[in-house]
């Protein structure tokens, strides 16, 4: 018989293995929670470059390729914009402008954590370098322009760098 104060209550002829359910509960949680603390998040930003050269394309509805060949896409009010490999751009004969270079900062950001996205657009602002951010569950995702990439990598691992040595929170 389910108790009332159990977190998992099921009818009774449902067996239910509250081990696993206390177990899923847990890691779901775990997973959702992000870091906030802005130094911290910079102390362990590790940029990693992603092989590949990207494009951003303009596409109208309808639309449907293989969802495994498309980054990711987003519906605007003018068509669906979508960012895929260069390959797979000109296979389907899209149209693109630049090259990119894809670089997740591989750390779990919390989506409503507040000033990184600052940091490091401004850090890669005063060397001229435009970049394109895409915030996903688990991590920032950065296109910059491919001939860009090399030196943005030095300056997001430098800021990464310079908040090794600070030890507080």
């Amino acid at each position: 018989m389910a108790e009332e104060n159990d977190l998992f209550s099921c009818p009774d002829d449902i067996e239910v293995n509250r081990s696993l359910l206390y177990t899923w509960r847990y890691y779901t949680i775990d997973l959702m929670s992000g870091e906030k603390n802005l130094k911290k998040i910079l102390k362990s930003l590790n940029p990693v470059i992603n092989p590949g050269d990207f494009v951003f394309c303009s596409v109208e509805v309808p639309f449907s390729p293989n969802t495994e060949d498309i980054l990711f896409f987003f519906r605007e009010k003018q068509g669906i914009s979508v960012v895929l490999n260069r390959h797979m751009a000109d296979e389907l004969g899209l149209p693109y402008s630049l090259l990119y270079s894809w670089i997740t900062l591989d750390v779990h950001s919390a989506l409503d954590g507040v000033g990184l996205t600052a940091t490091f657009s401004e850090a890669l602002a005063s060397h001229h370098i435009s970049c394109n951010v895409v915030a996903a569950f688990y991590s920032d995702h950065l296109f910059i322009p491919k001939k860009d990439a090399g030196q943005a990598m030095v300056i997001l691992q430098e800021l990464s760098q310079k908040h090794q040595s600070d030890t507080a929170f």
